[in-house]
């Protein structure tokens, strides 16, 4: 039961909360608690707390709604707090692995939520007056935290949380084993730097889910869905600089956001939702390719060194994305077998072992490494620390003076390795150079007026699509065949037509493509 105080209390506390999260078993913190590495750079003991945080809101989750959570949270010294924390306040393409949120804290006499407090100017918007009455306990956590603070250098301070315990709703319960790395003061790569240093000690995973979200979901019963969300558009002030932080942001977000997701789908006999690992392997194309699109004004060799590594995890998915769409084509050509409770072969030895491989490499800690390398290398800037004079020129231009010659190199390969013919190997290399032009030209359209870029990417994308298909449907009758699965006499039939449909379709879709005129060379 909430209650309202007789007077309007003082203001609390508010501010900005940077973090980064990591999961890892309990007995690896264990580890990290008192280890020499953070002892060395610590400022004071640590400090023991046990808290209890209940979670409020409407009995439709009004607030969960508007990204928001309201929480009292009791100290094992009997003191309590009534905070307000919204969820990633940031442009998620532009936050990387780092949650930005804002949050208010005040002090509380009782245990139950003060409405007063929520009264003030700064949060009624977060909390609407007409959801007071109805505000209710949701879910509660009980955490065992020790926190420290530590210096990476002489300007950072980072508070660092030991959590372990759980967080209940009803019934439900879900375990928690996490660190959380709170900059104080200081430069949001070093909090990448720190995450790194702690992964060369225990197996970490970044955690892209904070408890408030983990609760909600025990409440709805609905787990995390695949994210293929759409980049912040950049516009024509933007510059070169903070065009390429933009692309690895919302790449490196992109392949977070998507983990769990993959990681519960594989586990299933039937692959699950597939849609997770294609995600990620996107996401690793993407970044691949804006790493080699932006290598005129990268002054590091990291650059490389990244790409490859994403070219290696992809191709370990690279089975299991395959699988996973053996059922989508199998419907999308109208064969009968798709209608069963599992599509053909799914459950075969042959997905199975690809499923395990994928989720081998997503857990393995070259997946987490990757995401910390990449990200701390980006926020300190070390991938443009050595650039010269004419670099740094070029760095800080806007995005859309320089973007066309690189387009123009893009564009040029694709040209060149498509044809009205329908070779395999023909196709297959006309798929990735279109896939390379398309994250390329779609990445950059908001550059360019709207009108301008339509024609050419309607026809980009209906070449890619096609060529898409058909290179997928070869690909699913391969693996089926390897892994001994029988398909009905209809469903070979159907996959077959289908396949003979889209190649019939290649050359009118080749020649529309050819004659479109590339946005990036339209006066105006």
């Amino acid at each position: 039961m909430a209650h309202e105080s007789a007077a309007f209390p003082a203001a609390g506390t508010t501010g900005r909360e940077i973090e980064l999260k990591l999961h890892t078993d309990p007995q690896d913190i264990a580890r990290l608690v008192g280890h020499p590495a953070l002892l060395a750079m610590a400022d004071g003991a640590e400090r023991v707390r046990r808290q209890t945080t209940t979670y409020y809101d409407t009995p439709d989750l009004r607030l969960a709604a508007q990204g928001v959570a309201l929480r009292v949270r009791q100290e094992d010294d009997g003191r309590c707090s009534q905070g307000v924390k919204t969820h990633n306040c940031i442009a998620g393409g532009d936050t990387a692995a780092v949650a930005v949120r804002r949050e208010w804290e005040w002090p509380l006499d009782g245990d139950t939520p003060d409405l007063a407090l929520l009264k003030g100017a700064d949060v009624t918007h977060l909390v609407p007056v007409d959801t007071l009455p109805a505000l209710k306990a949701i879910f509660a956590t009980e955490i065992r935290r020790v926190t420290m603070l530590v210096r990476p250098d002489t300007q950072t301070t980072v508070e660092i949380a030991f959590d372990v315990g759980v967080v209940r709703a009803g019934s439900r319960v879900h375990p928690v084993s996490e660190i959380e790395l709170e900059l104080r003061s200081g430069k949001v790569g070093l909090l990448f730097d720190l995450a790194l240093m702690l992964q060369g000690i225990v197996p970490l995973r970044i955690g892209g889910e904070s408890k408030a979200e983990a609760g909600y979901r025990l409440v709805t019963g609905r787990p995390q869905v695949p994210d293929q969300s759409e980049p912040v558009a950049l516009s024509p002030a933007t510059t070169v600089a903070e065009a390429f932080r933009h692309v690895v942001r919302h790449c490196l977000r992109q392949l977070l956001h998507n983990e769990d997701c993959a990681l519960a789908a594989l586990a299933e006999p039937d692959g699950g939702d597939g849609r997770a690992v294609r995600y990620i392997r996107y996401a690793l194309r993407r970044l691949r390719y804006g790493l080699e699109l932006f290598e005129p004004v990268i002054a590091s060799s990291d650059a490389a060194v990244f790409a490859a590594q994403c070219r290696t995890l992809a191709r370990c998915l690279e089975p299991a994305r395959d699988w996973s769409m053996v059922g989508p084509l199998l419907r999308l050509s109208g064969a009968d077998s798709a209608d069963a409770g599992i599509a053909p072969g799914t459950d075969s030895p042959a997905a199975r072992m690809a499923a395990a491989t994928a989720r081998e490499a997503i857990l393995a800690p070259e997946f987490t490494t990757l995401v910390l390398a990449c990200g701390g290398w980006l926020e300190q800037d070390r991938w443009c620390e050595k650039a010269d004079d004419e670099v740094r020129r070029q760095l800080g231009l806007p995005v859309a003076e320089v973007v066309g010659p690189w387009l123009d190199r893009v564009y040029r390969r694709a040209r060149k390795a498509g044809s009205e013919r329908a070779e395999p190997e023909d196709l297959k290399r006309l798929r990735r150079r279109l896939r390379r032009l398309h994250d390329a030209a779609d990445g950059f359209r908001g550059l360019f007026p709207p009108a301008a870029t339509r024609p050419f990417l309607a026809a980009l994308v209906d070449l890619r699509t096609l060529v898409d298909e058909v290179q997928d449907l070869r690909c699913i009758v391969g693996l089926l065949r390897e892994a001994g699965v029988r398909l009905e006499s209809e469903d070979h039939r159907c996959l077959a037509q289908r396949g003979r449909d889209s190649l019939s379709q290649l050359p009118e879709t080749w020649r529309r493509f050819k004659e479109a005129e590339p946005f990036w060379k339209r006066p105006g």
